[in-house]
């Protein structure tokens, strides 16, 4: 007997949303190649005891943004602009802003790590349903792609992304192994005909008879 399995994944597992969100962001064209300004920007938020859901940074150097919940905002901006004072000062930091009124978005999945096209599934799904993306960010491990968008079009920011990859049909995205045993009987005796039997009444299972070997030609 052998057996090969055959494996079916969907690529996004699920979708997280958090609504009542702020992006704050501290931008500036002297922070490019300014060493520090990162680690001094979430230091400051640290001292306020402020905790940040998403962090956004433009590989130009030259901004940085994060997403935080209402009520930390207002402090979490006079703590920046206090921080830069000097650099606001003196123009190389433009300022620190805050919008209001803004939602948080996760397509989320194992399956999404070497998955060419995923970003651009989502980006167009959004697109076709006129969702403005302010910001975006995405991990390393490629698990994850999570993006910005205005309050008013949270909701069809998400349903769009539900549709596109099925989440609905595939029980909320998740990456379940949808495995088939396909079984080769070499020999219909007493041993095949207890397998053939217990895989005819097992369907249910993903066992399959697909093929049969027997010296006596059956």
């Amino acid at each position: 007997m052998s057996a090969r399995r055959t494996l079916s994944r969907y690529p996004v597992k699920g979708l997280a949303v958090e609504a009542s969100q702020v992006l704050v962001t501290v931008a500036g064209k002297g922070m490019m190649g300014v060493p520090g300004i990162a680690a001094r920007t979430f230091g400051a938020l640290h001292g306020e005891g402020i905790s940040v859901s998403t962090i956004f940074q433009a590989s130009s150097e030259n901004s940085i943004g994060f997403t935080l919940g209402e009520e930390d905002a207002p402090r979490a901006v006079d703590a920046l602009r206090r921080v830069f004072k000097d650099e606001i000062a003196s123009g190389l930091i433009d300022g620190v802003t805050a919008r209001p009124g803004v939602g948080v978005v996760a397509a989320v999945g194992e399956g999404m790590a070497g998955t060419p096209g995923i970003a651009a599934r989502v980006f167009t799904a959004l697109g076709g349903g006129g969702v403005n993306v302010l910001a975006i960010a995405q991990g390393s491990s490629e698990r994850n792609i999570t993006f910005v968008v205005d309050r008013s079009q949270l909701a069809e920011a998400a349903r769009r992304i539900h549709t596109t990859f099925q989440l609905a049909k595939i029980g909320g995205g998740k990456s379940p192994e949808h495995l088939r045993t396909d079984v080769v009987l070499l020999g219909f005796g007493h041993v095949g005909r207890a397998l053939a039997a217990l895989a005819a009444h097992n369907g249910h299972a993903g066992v399959k008879v697909v093929g049969l070997l027997d010296r006596s030609g059956y």
